[in-house]
Formats: structure tokens, sequence, C-alpha cells
């Protein structure tokens, strides 16, 4: 327990050695290896030590987290994300730009964003700056890591200003894990706010990926992202409701254009 029986690195080897019992067939990545520890075990692992983690103090169990951080497999990194979820007094903007240098696969990294999004979701008018700045880095994983962790509050339907900014800023990056992440971000909106998500990817119909444009559409009409049959019952219903508010809304942005005067020309001298 906290200040006695608790030991940090005892702790970090004790998961390390149950996570490589659990693997399937480990394969060497970028930098680490996956164990190919199934996510719900994984999980599982880490509630068996909640008590143990949660009554750790504060610098005991940041050690912990930096251990499995820093491990030797991408397991490990995914067990230090969940300690944090157990501990999220940890969780602050130092750790999450100092963590964000040692992403390199979209797997881990949309597994910290799950961190990142909580923190964020709790105090955004203070802490969605992270976000912008992790989005205007050029590193693909880093802002990766800013469009992702959007996910929250766009799913709730907050900071929808702000989140539409941030994807204004990374519109123009055609790597395809970016491409995929302003996908998902838009996707998350859609359900909140379908007509302002339809008229944004009509205004940027020019700039926008036509793969973002098409996953984004299927999802108002469908419900899906691959446009699948809609399903059936009442997340049908709410699919078809989502999907008439949003052409409502491009065919008024269509029609107050066509209604707009053209501008005045200027004289030739």
């Amino acid at each position: 327990m906290s200040g006695t029986s608790f030991d940090p690195a005892a702790e970090a080897a004790e998961l390390r050695t149950r996570l490589v019992g659990m693997g399937d067939r480990p394969v060497k990545g970028e930098a680490k290896t996956h164990l190919r520890v199934a996510t719900p075990n994984l999980r599982r692992l880490a509630r068996s030590r909640r008590d143990v983690i949660g009554s750790a103090d504060s610098a005991e169990a940041e050690d912990l987290a930096e251990r499995l951080w820093s491990g030797e497999s991408y397991d490990e990194m995914h067990m230090a994300v969940e300690v944090l979820h157990l501990r999220p007094d940890l969780v602050g903007r130092d750790l999450i730009l100092r963590w964000a240098d040692d992403l390199d696969h979209w797997g881990i990294t949309d597994s910290f964003a799950t961190v990142v999004r909580s923190w964020v979701a709790a105090e955004p008018d203070r802490r969605y700056q992270v976000l912008d700045t992790l989005a205007a880095d050029e590193d693909v994983w880093r802002r990766r890591l800013g469009i992702v962790s959007t996910v929250l509050l766009s799913r709730r339907g907050r900071e929808l200003d702000r989140t539409f900014a941030l994807i204004d800023s990374v519109i123009d990056d055609r790597r395809q894990k970016i491409v995929n992440a302003v996908s998902w971000a838009l996707r998350e909106m859609v359900n909140a706010a379908p007509d302002r998500v339809a008229t944004y990817v009509e205004d940027r119909a020019d700039d926008i990926p036509a793969r973002v444009r098409l996953e984004v559409w299927n999802k108002l009409r469908t419900g899906r992202k691959d446009g699948k049959k809609r399903p059936r019952g009442t997340r049908g219903e709410a699919a078809r409701a989502r999907f008439e508010v949003a052409r409502q809304a491009v065919a008024e942005r269509r029609a107050a254009k066509d209604r707009k005067p053209p501008g005045r020309r200027r004289k030739q001298r």
C-alpha cells in the first residue's frame, strides 16, 4: 500500500510478466514489440489492480505509469494508459506533451487519446489549447492525437466551434493518419449537429478529401461510415431524421448563395 507495501518497480515488473504470459504470437513493431494481448484481457488485468494502484500516493502511481510507458512492448504502454484511467489525477499538460513524443503507432495514439480527451472535457475552456498545440505540430502522431482527442467533446455536442477551427487548420494534410482522424472527428459531430457538419463538408468540398466527404455523408444517411443499410428501429429513424436535417441545411445554404447578388465589378481605367 501507499508508503509501505506498494513498490512501483515490482508492480511494473509483475504487470509486464502477466502481459507476456497473455500475449498471442508477439510481433516486432516500429520501436517496440506487440505482445498482442486482447484489449478486454488487458483491461481486466488493470481492473484487478485497481485497489492497489488507487491506494498508491501520486508519486508512486506516476512512477508506475512512467515505467510501463517506457517498457519494451506497446502492450505495456496500453497498460500505462489504463493506469491513467484509474488515476486521472496524474494527467496534466506536461505529461500529455511529454508522452506524445513517444507515439509512433496508431493503436497507442488512439488509446492515449482516450485519456487526453477526458482530461480536456473536464475543463475545455482552460485545456482545449493543448489540442490546438498538438494539431499544429508537423509530427503525424502528435497531430493525430490532437484531432482524435476531440471525440468526446464532439459526441456531447460541446466545443464544436473550436473543433471546426482545429479541423480547418489541418484540412490540407493528406497523410492517411490525418485524413482518417479528420473523418472520425467530423463523424462524431453528426449526432449533435448534423446541419453544421453537412454544411461544413459542402462549403469545403474543394478542400476536404473526397474520402472524408463520402464517409461523413454515409454517416449522415445511414448512421454508418461505410454507407451500408440503415439499422432498423429507433437507430434507423434517428439516422433518417439526421439526414433530413442535414439535407435541408445544405439546400438552404445553396439557396442563400444563389440569392446573393454578384459583387460589383471594378471599372476599368
